[in-house]
């Protein structure tokens, strides 16, 4: 059985871009960063009434703000799709109350049951924003909805040769799935399967976003800063 490695590269990183600031160039924290969030257990979504949010909504939004609802809201929607342009594998420690802390060496720590794999999935919907992705985290819970968006890159490089390091963005459908955890709470987690439900014109914005995201996310390796993640919003169980 042939496999296919899925290698991550570093493009290069933005451009200098003349600002009044006397650095002379953006950095990655000058830009907003769109997450999307699956709503649930203390989410401030829930929390703050003011939201009308409901669990299992999946909201698009940037600092509270901007939202945008791909599941649930006034349309009751069960589904979005959205290109996935780039990833990142990271690992973390987590809590009995919900909190989260990275792993120093990115790494998951096979000998603790608490230390669990990170990815984060940049995800572009060009109906919302035709320049930045939004952030998504799956960890836990969601760990089977990973490994099948990697697979989906996975046989996207072998379409492309095994050329792995210039990968087009791949479309997903997202849902989410109603569970029960171990001490009987409700939960809810993503499915997450291919599709060819988009248009040219979404996909070739889609190419344009996964520049972008690229870049981004380079600039911020570059300046050693950790995968951005609102602490606010606790991480599916």
């Amino acid at each position: 059985m042939t496999t296919t490695d899925i290698a991550t590269t570093d493009p290069a990183a933005l451009p200098a871009i003349p600002t009044p600031a006397s650095t002379g160039m953006f950095s990655a924290g000058d830009f907003p960063t769109p997450q999307i969030t699956l709503v649930q257990g203390q989410s401030e979504f829930l929390t703050q009434r003011e939201y009308g949010a409901r669990n299992g909504d999946v909201i698009w939004h940037t600092d509270k703000t901007d939202l945008h609802w791909l599941i649930g809201g006034d349309d009751k929607a069960e589904e979005f799709v959205g290109f996935v342009v780039h990833w990142e594998k990271t690992a973390a420690r987590f809590f009995g109350d919900g909190q989260m802390e990275f792993e120093p060496s990115r790494q998951r720590n096979m000998a603790d049951p608490d230390s669990w794999d990170v990815f984060f999935y940049h995800i572009a919907i060009p109906a919302i924003d035709d320049m930045l992705a939004a952030k998504a985290m799956f960890t836990r819970s969601n760990l089977p909805a990973a490994r099948n968006i990697n697979l989906l890159f996975a046989r996207a490089a072998r379409e492309t040769g095994g050329d792995t390091t210039n990968l087009p963005p791949v479309p997903v459908k997202f849902r989410t799935v109603e569970g029960v955890g171990k001490k009987g709470h409700q939960f809810f987690k993503y499915s997450a399967t291919t599709t060819k439900d988009y248009t040219e014109d979404e996909f070739e914005t889609a190419k344009l976003i996964q520049g972008t995201a690229k870049s981004l996310a380079a600039a911020q390796r570059y300046e050693n800063t950790a995968p951005q993640v609102d602490d606010s919003e606790k991480p599916s169980i």
